[in-house]
């Protein structure tokens, strides 16, 4: 029998971001990419125009990663140093890791140059019961799939 290629199903991530401890998340989005497709024009050899599409530049969508709002504020502080204009602080390398219900990692992305151009938390109402949370979008320069 062949092995399956069943869909991977991933229940909690984690965020690693170079030097610093791995942040538990419960809610990652936008990881997509695009190419633009760039038309040349040329002459054929029967000095018929051709039109050829070409590679152009390949653009990184914004990472979106949410989590309880705890007393850790790396993601804060890390927001901090972009306000500050620390592009030296404010930008690292990292990685967004899947785990499967077993906690083994199913899943990896790795980013290069990513820094926090946004964050938000949720409202604060008394009258709720519920948990807080925090909300970043990550820019970055790149993004491969290891695992």
């Amino acid at each position: 029998m062949a092995d399956r290629n069943d869909p991977i199903a991933a229940h909690t991530f984690k965020l690693k971001i170079q030097g610093m401890e791995e942040i538990d998340v419960f809610d990652v989005s936008g990881f997509d990419n695009n190419t633009e497709a760039v038309e040349v024009r040329q002459v054929g050899p029967t000095g018929r125009v051709q039109v050829i599409k070409q590679f152009g530049n390949t653009k990184w969508g914004d990472i979106t990663l949410k989590r309880g709002f705890t007393a850790d504020k790396t993601l804060w502080n890390l927001r901090q140093a972009v306000i500050d204009g620390d592009h030296k602080a404010a930008r690292k390398d990292g990685s967004i890791i899947g785990l499967n219900a077993k906690g083994d990692a199913v899943v990896q992305f790795d980013f290069t140059n990513g820094w926090i151009n946004s964050w938000k938390s949720s409202g604060i109402n008394a009258k709720s019961n519920e948990p807080l949370t925090e909300e970043i979008t990550l820019s970055h320069e790149g993004l491969k799939r290891t695992l």
